[in-house]
């Protein structure tokens, strides 16, 4: 919370520019990054404990629409905005960009109800689900196809405005929700001569949902004097008008204002780092999903790691390392990542995984511990392309620790054992991890007696170095069977013994997986193949169920963690599925 966000202020009455990514309503899992808590603390700060007695909402934007938010600081005041607000007496203006919009001002009406998920549909003027919607619209400014709309809304809210757009063809850029692309746009997306340009990040995005909350027009509930409360719009709005979907790599201000945007996004994470539910290691920069295609950075403490995918952003390497550096890390480190994911690359290459930081100074010791909701994690910033530790699975592993305990766990293609740690910290009595590296199950067996330490529990813990189809198969003949196995294999693996490639592979490899589970257990499946879409992984996952004559009592898709939004171009890369067997 800064200064600069007040907009305006008396003992009565508090208003505040809310940057993009930065919730209106309760914190998310006790992060604590809501506006709400961020405005408490900074009063403490300020003015001390008494200031912070109340805060009184009566609108809302969601994280990712930015500007103009009221809040009343006195009981007292509460009556006298309900009542303006409820009557329709506040003036609302949202700035919003579009494509597409044809000729001038004109006012939108309709009747909206409530459709699939959060979307909202036109229905009938009678239809009881309806409820009047009116925006009145005029071009702010234009160029080519692209616009930048003034909307000011006398009945409704953001989502409807955001949803009477759309209905005229023009939904608002960034819009995820009522722009998603069509399944053949998917489809062009992920085959095989798009799927590498897509790595390589050479394709645009949007920089953010293009919705901005200009200004409050109403008066003092309480003196009666006029207020007027505006706050401009960021300039991601003007750059994207100038420019349109444009990467943002060759315009320093501009790469330092996503950076920005990313970084209040992930202001929660950050704050988990003092807590007891320590957590220094979570993704900054998603690539589309934060507007920098080409880019993701992953922080590890005081560090980062930046991956560049493609020549896009390695044509700007040192503007991407000179703005990450200026946002305090002690070094950052620079992952070269290859066009294709199925092309083998020596990844301990210096040109590809320098092995010390492109900016800052290098961590303390080769090993560096970081801590996911407080469980101890070993990785290495420097030893090629992977760091050990994937961070996307992070709530995943959490659900692990849920789901563990007093249950045997099985690990496939464990790698250095992060589910296995998580499964001990959860309180699993034996374990077994499965993998064909064995540099990576010598780090597993690190990862686990730490998480076994910190437990203070006992149990057998097994580190075999197999083929997970071999190892499944013995396991199978065995009368050993598991309360919950996990499996997350990589898109393509190759053993002495088998191939493995992401795909239809999925029913014969989950039909293995539960041979070996328990009555009652519970299969874990995990893939992060970009080409999968969540139905396709469903299917083969359920598919492969049937073919080893089980019954499932639940398919539950798990979460993403919110530091990995995957933006308008497409699905997730990473998929979870929770099946729970009879």
């Amino acid at each position: 919370m800064l200064d600069a966000w007040i907009v305006f202020e008396d003992g009565d009455l508090v208003a505040i520019a809310k940057p993009v990514g930065v919730p209106c309503e309760a914190a998310v899992d006790g992060l604590g990054d809501d506006l709400p808590t961020r405005l408490a603390r900074f009063f403490a700060q300020r003015d001390g404990v008494a200031s912070t007695s109340y805060l009184g909402a009566h609108q809302r934007l969601d994280a990712a629409t930015s500007g103009v938010v009221l809040y009343a600081r006195r009981r007292e005041a509460n009556a006298g905005l309900a009542r303006q607000f409820e009557s329709g007496d506040v003036i609302r203006e949202y700035v919003a960009a579009v494509i597409g919009w044809r000729g001038g001002p004109r006012v939108l009406r309709h009747q909206l109800g409530k459709g699939d998920g959060a979307r909202l549909i036109s229905v009938a003027e009678r239809d009881a689900r309806g409820k009047p919607a009116e925006a009145h619209i005029r071009v702010l400014a234009r160029e080519g196809e692209r616009a930048l709309l003034l909307c000011r809304v006398t009945a409704g809210g953001p989502l409807t405005l955001r949803t009477q757009l759309a209905l005229e063809h023009t939904p608002v850029i960034g819009d995820t929700l009522y722009a998603p692309i069509s399944d053949k746009t998917r489809n062009a997306l992920i085959s095989e001569d798009t799927h590498n340009s897509l790595i390589s990040g050479e394709t645009s995005a949007p920089p953010r949902l293009l919705l901005h909350a200009r200004r409050l027009a109403l008066r003092h509930p309480l003196s009666g004097a006029a207020l007027d409360l505006v706050a401009e719009p960021p300039r991601a709005f003007d750059d994207w008008l100038r420019r349109g979907e444009r990467l943002p790599f060759d315009d320093t201000a501009v790469l330092c204002d996503r950076l920005a945007d990313a970084r209040e996004a992930r202001f929660g994470l950050a704050q988990l780092a003092g807590s007891a539910e320590a957590t220094t290691a979570y993704r900054l920069v998603n690539e589309h999903g934060d507007g920098m295609p080409g880019l993701a950075v992953d922080v590890y403490g005081e560090h980062c790691v930046a991956q560049l995918l493609g020549e896009a952003a390695s044509a700007h390497a040192d503007a991407i390392f000179d703005a990450l550096a200026a946002l305090g890390f002690a070094g950052v480190y620079a992952k070269y990542r290859p066009r294709q994911a199925n092309v083998l690359v020596d990844t301990r290459r210096d040109e590809i995984a320098p092995k010390l930081p492109v900016r800052g100074v290098a961590t303390p010791a080769e090993a560096l511990l970081i801590y996911e909701h407080g469980l101890p994690l070993e990785v290495r910033l420097g030893d090629g392309l992977s760091t050990g530790l994937f961070l996307d699975q992070r709530e995943t592993r959490r659900r692990v620790r849920e789901l563990a305990r007093d249950a045997r766990v099985l690990n496939l293609f464990a790698y250095t054992c992060a589910f296995t740690a998580a499964a001990v910290a959860g309180g699993a009595r034996a374990t077994v991890s499965v993998d064909a590296a064995r540099d990576a199950l010598a780090w597993g067996e690190r990862n686990v007696a730490r998480a076994r330490a910190a437990a203070g529990t006992s149990g057998e813990d097994r580190f075999v170095r197999a083929d997970v189809f071999d190892a499944l198969t013995r396991l199978a003949k065995s009368a050993e069977r598991f309360e919950l196995v996990i499996v997350d294999p990589p898109t393509y693996a190759t053993t002495r013994t088998s191939r493995w490639t992401s795909g239809a592979s999925w029913r014969a490899l989950t039909a293995q997986c539960v041979a070996v589970l328990a009555p009652g257990g519970r299969l874990l499946a995990s893939s992060n193949d970009r080409r999968l879409t969540p139905a396709k992984f469903r299917r083969f996952v359920q598919e492969g169920v049937r073919e080893a004559a089980r019954t499932p009592s639940q398919v539950k898709e798990l979460p993403l963690a919110r530091d990995f939004p995957p933006g308008a171009l497409r699905d997730a890369n990473l998929k979870s599925l929770l099946v729970t067997l009879t």
